[in-house]
């Protein structure tokens, strides 16, 4: 490590305590946008997930509908809390 000059002094107080707050302000801006990006990926996926089961066009959600009529009574699937389309 290198040695401090002579005629170093440590920061005063006031400058040491702002430029904490701007560390902890630059780690919420870094924190916010990277919670922002992940929601924005969310909401992209969730779009493309519904348009592939055509909710957008009004059709039943296709997925749903085969699992029913494969089994009506919705025993052993994920569909045995789903109402009959």
């Amino acid at each position: 490590m290198r040695k401090k000059p002579a005629d170093w002094q440590p920061l005063l107080d006031v400058y040491r305590l702002a430029r904490e707050e701007e560390k902890l302000a630059a780690i919420e801006r870094f924190q916010a946008g990277a919670q922002a990006r992940a929601l924005q990926r969310l909401i992209q996926a969730s779009e493309k997930r519904r348009r592939a089961r055509g909710a957008e066009s009004g059709q039943p959600e296709r997925a749903l509908v085969g699992l029913l009529r494969a089994n009506p009574r919705g025993t052993g699937t994920r569909a045995s809390t789903l109402q009959p389309v």
